[in-house]
């Protein structure tokens, strides 16, 4: 029996004959995670000693809190299916160390152009547009080479959120370590608190809008002018959320004007954003379910497939009972197939549009193969 392809009479007999297993061995994509994962603990660990000696170590397991909190957060927000634990990671280790790098390049050049300044300019906008436009770039590398990975706004908006929380990783550890080396204890407790309690959503909250309107430009197939117009105000969005924060805790310099900015004004707006999220993630998860249910009409998987994944509960028992790795390059499939399927039909019918469709074409082909590869596993 052929592969089906959308547009084919759904039956409950119609299974994929074809049995292969496409891409890079899942135990060798196994094996490269847990080595970066590895390798940059290592490495945030030396950066730490390097700042403030032997302290430094435990300075640096105080900023793997708020870094493990905001992955948490990424974790339960949106399904590995959905955002795969390899992007989470290269999001979290751009933000960590380009994003980073970066920062510190250009602010250094710049500061070696112009005098250095310590006044509201610098706090500001220098500081918000340069660390913003470093933690974007990734997000507009994904957005370029590949579009998948970031397909919804909850998966840019997710995306957006691990880049910052990188970049706050490495950040606390630099600022918990001067303060360590300056104030002694006490000054670090003080500086904990800002940072990795009061704080720690800072940088991650400013990029999720970047991601956001990028998932959203994607999902709704734009032009290239209007996709360029939506993810520039993305990108304005989070530097102006990043300047806000910056300019309301230098101008509030007295703490008691700055508990009454904090619960007045952030709390409440964090609290607006976290809404939001959960009702983009009940929307994907609605999103999720038509597809199942128009792969399923078009013959691409088994009515009793899209009735068992569209169900909350009987989706953790197929988790429970199958190979998880299994479970999820077949929901995986679906979505980005059904993801190539609409790339295809937003494309005008005009002769030049014609290569273009080719190979949206093989790209949605390529994965009906890893579909077929474990057909049966739901």
């Amino acid at each position: 029996m052929m592969l089906l392809s959308y547009g084919d009479t759904a039956t409950e007999t119609a299974v994929p004959a074809l049995n292969i297993r496409t891409g890079i061995h899942p135990k060798v994509n196994k094996v490269v995670f847990w080595s970066v994962v590895v390798l940059g603990v290592i490495a945030a660990f030396i950066f730490g000693y390097m700042k403030a000696g032997t302290p430094g170590l435990l300075l640096t397991l105080a900023a793997l809190v708020p870094f493990t909190a905001l992955v948490m957060i990424s974790l339960i927000c949106i399904s590995r299916a959905s955002l795969p634990l390899g992007w989470r990671l290269a999001a979290a280790v751009w933000g960590g160390a380009g994003a980073t790098s970066m920062t510190f390049l250009l602010i250094g050049i710049q500061n070696t152009i112009a005098v250095s300044s310590n006044q509201m300019d610098s706090v500001v906008v220098q500081a918000a547009m340069v660390e913003e436009s470093a933690k974007a770039l990734f997000l507009f590398m994904v957005l370029v080479f590949s579009r998948k990975h970031i397909r919804t706004p909850l998966m840019g908006a997710m995306m957006g959120l691990l880049v910052g929380a990188g970049f706050a990783f490495v950040e606390n550890i630099i600022y918990f370590s001067n303060a360590y080396l300056q104030g002694g204890s006490e000054a670090f407790w003080s500086i904990f608190l800002a940072r990795a309690v009061m704080s720690f959503f800072l940088h991650s909250l400013a990029t999720l809008f970047t991601g956001l309107f990028i998932g959203y430009a994607v999902s709704k197939q734009f032009t290239f002018w209007k996709r360029m117009l939506t993810t520039t105000t993305g990108l304005i969005a989070a530097m102006t959320v990043h300047g806000m924060w910056n300019g309301s805790a230098s101008l509030t310099t007295v703490s008691t004007r700055w508990n009454l900015m904090y619960g007045f004004f952030w709390v409440p707006f964090v609290l607006t954003i976290a809404i939001v999220i959960i009702f983009i993630v009940r929307a994907d998860r609605k999103r999720k379910n038509q597809e199942l249910l128009f792969s399923s009409k078009a013959g691409v998987i088994r009515p009793r497939q899209a009735e068992r994944m569209s169900d909350r509960k009987e989706r953790k028992n197929v988790y429970r009972a199958k190979k998880t790795h299994e479970v999820i390059l077949w929901e995986r499939s679906v979505s980005v197939a059904e993801f190539w399927r609409q790339e295809k039909l937003s494309l005008p019918n005009k002769p030049k549009f014609e290569r273009r469709k080719s190979k949206i074409t093989q790209k949605r082909d390529k994965e009906l193969l890893r579909l077929a590869s474990v057909h049966e596993v739901v």
